[in-house]
């Protein structure tokens, strides 16, 4: 059977194994990486990265995204959320693609550099830290903002109903409210109060506490390791 290689803590990591709990899906074993075999990178994946589906026939599927619409059409789960009329489908390629150049920055900008501190605290200072958040500040506030726009129109991020799309998004973003203590002031979401709502909106979903809890279980280190 299919066996799912992952580090728990990972956003798109979270999106399948959410998808996968929501819709009661069996017949997918799991592997989780260690730390230390994250860190070296996953040996079964040609991109080291995870998640990463070990098929039947020893072949790797990669990419949460492409990922999620496997499981949707092979186990036939969830299938309102990958429609699959061309058009449906379409408008979740879209946010698909426009998620990696939107929210997806939360975690490449800012969630990444708190991580790399709290792993080597002698090689970053707090100091450079924000000085790095500075940098990105423009691009970071404009993908908010405009995600924030995007949200007033629409209930969901591909529109008024709810995709896969949907997973990764909520999973990259709902990250930052457990953080806005040692995060800039322009990265809270009391600035963007339809992603605000949106998030509210998410945890009514039938298991979104479990695509929250691993990731409150490296929240005291990031926290430490934003301090001063």
């Amino acid at each position: 059977m299919p066996n799912l290689i992952h580090f728990p803590v990972s956003q798109p990591v979270r999106a399948v194994r959410w998808f996968i709990r929501r819709h009661g899906i069996e017949g997918i074993t799991e592997t989780e990486l260690t730390l230390k075999q994250f860190s070296k990178g996953v040996e079964e994946s040609p991109y080291g990265a995870v998640p990463a589906l070990v098929l039947d026939d020893a072949s790797v599927l990669t990419e949460s995204a492409a990922i999620l619409a496997y499981i949707s059409a092979q186990y036939k789960k969830g299938e309102e959320e990958f429609p699959k009329d061309p058009l449906g489908q379409a408008r979740v390629m879209e946010a698909l693609l426009h998620h990696n150049e939107l929210s997806r920055l939360i975690t490449l900008d800012v969630i990444r550099p708190l991580f790399g501190r709290m792993l080597n605290p002698a090689g970053t200072t707090y100091e450079q830290l924000t000085a790095k958040f500075e940098e990105k500040r423009e691009h970071l506030t404009w993908a908010l903002k405009l995600v924030d726009t995007l949200l007033s129109k629409q209930k969901w991020i591909a529109g008024n109903t709810m995709t896969i799309a949907d997973y990764l998004v909520i999973c990259e973003l709902n990250q930052v409210p457990f953080l806005e203590s040692v995060l800039p002031e322009y990265l809270h979401f009391c600035n963007y109060p339809n992603i605000a709502a949106y998030l509210e909106s998410a945890k009514t979903l039938s298991g979104y506490e479990f695509s929250v809890a691993p990731w409150t279980t490296v929240v005291p280190g990031l926290l430490k390791a934003g301090s001063p």
